[in-house]
């Protein structure tokens, strides 16, 4: 029997399986257990994957933020959003689960944890908008946007039928820059 998607299945006082919503399993006694730990595959992780972690909603999440118990996280959302698109740098999540000092210090080290190294076309430094949608966890078509509202720059190069739209890197790094959240958008930088 496969378990539906949002429940777990536990060992009943009979010693059969029986289904335990997920809500109702703490998982904060696995994340105050000595030596947890987690690895994440991206640079960012979305609201919803701390959330998860963590066990617990989303203003629970950003209060963390806020109080800078969690380092570093971004707000990705176009200007003209209602809502926040908020993504956390996984090494910062990481580190709070783990219980220990995040190895990102400063808010350049995290902007370049997230992206790339720039690639150079013909004397610009760039990076495509399909590596930035994926470093970001967002579609291309959010990136578009982003560079319509005048957010991100693309760089002054003709583009392939088949290629994706190049940004100058400087911008990319600039816009997340200003988009920090929490007690590291006011550190002074380094």
């Amino acid at each position: 029997m496969t378990p539906p998607r949002n429940s777990i299945f536990q060992k009943a006082g009979n010693g059969s399986p029986r289904e335990t919503d997920c809500d109702s399993v703490a998982p904060r006694a696995a994340i105050s257990s000595v030596g947890v730990s987690i690895s994440l595959r991206h640079p960012l992780c979305a609201l919803a994957t701390a959330r998860d972690i963590l066990g617990t909603n989303g203003d629970g999440v950003i209060a963390l933020i806020d109080a800078g118990e969690i380092a570093f996280a971004f707000n990705v959302s176009s200007p003209t959003a209602r809502n926040r698109d908020v993504r956390i740098l996984s090494e910062a999540l990481t580190a709070y689960v783990e219980r220990r000092p995040c190895r990102v210090k400063s808010l350049a080290d995290a902007v370049g944890t997230v992206l790339p190294a720039p690639s150079v076309h013909k004397g610009f430094s760039t990076i495509r908008r399909v590596t930035l949608s994926r470093r970001l966890g967002c579609s291309v078509d959010h990136i578009g946007n982003l560079v319509k509202a005048g957010q991100l720059q693309p760089a002054p190069l003709p583009v392939g039928k088949s290629e994706s739209p190049l940004l100058l890197h400087q911008s990319v790094a600039t816009w997340l820059s200003s988009r920090c959240l929490g007690v590291a958008a006011y550190a002074k930088p380094e």
